[in-house]
């Protein structure tokens, strides 16, 4: 006759006072394995209810950073219209600056300067164009190109330009010095802009080299 695992049940179910009073280590063993069933299912919920905590809290700071991207996705647009309203004031500042100052390019102003020197002052007006294959000027061959005057007493170079900067110095500067290696006679150097920077200003006077924001 087979025992089945029911019937054991039901007997030991039945029988279980009995068994504890006979064999109290069985009831302390079988107290010990609950517990300890119990508690490892109150830590897993302790834990689960952790982690949806910690979801929870993840779900708001995206979502607060996500509100502080798109703020600054607007900042940045409000810069870029705001850079775009001044790139379009100083481009008309810029034409105003050029329209008073009677030119719109250097080539035109160069021209202009050149008549007004020969038919009124008699000087003589030549280009003076070399080409620079030692790249002392600029650092690599490169055809020079520059205006120069020339009077009973002195030869003058005469750089025009847009804007100049401290660069812009010192690049005449060098075009003066191989003009007289080449030429043998050092020349007085003129630049002439509407817009010098207060620091090329400064460099120019201590390198000897005129600067005219105006035609005297």
């Amino acid at each position: 006759m087979s025992i089945t695992v029911e019937a054991v049940g039901e007997w030991l179910m039945a029988h279980m006072d009995e068994l504890f009073e006979k064999y109290p280590e069985l009831k302390k063993k079988l107290y010990e394995k609950l517990k300890k069933e119990l508690e490892e299912k109150l830590s897993t919920k302790d834990d689960i209810k952790a982690i949806l905590e910690e979801i929870k809290q993840l779900r708001k700071d995206f979502n607060r950073q996500q509100s502080q991207i798109e703020g600054l996705m607007t900042e940045i647009k409000q810069l870029r219209e705001d850079f775009n309203n001044l790139s379009r004031r100083l481009d008309v500042k810029i034409t105003a600056i050029g329209a008073r100052w009677g030119v719109m390019s250097e080539e035109a102003f160069g021209d202009a300067l050149r008549y007004i020197l020969e038919k009124y002052f008699k000087a003589k007006v030549k280009k003076w164009t070399y080409f620079d294959k030692s790249g002392y000027v600029n650092g690599e061959p490169a055809e020079i190109d520059m205006d120069i005057l020339i009077t009973d007493r002195e030869h003058i170079l005469i750089e025009i330009k847009a804007s100049v900067d401290r660069s812009d110095i010192l690049e005449i500067k060098r075009i003066g010095e191989l003009y007289q290696k080449i030429t043998g006679t050092k020349p007085k150097l003129i630049i002439v802009s509407p817009f010098i920077r207060e620091r090329a200003i400064r460099l120019a006077a201590k390198l000897g080299i005129q600067t005219l924001q105006k035609i005297p």
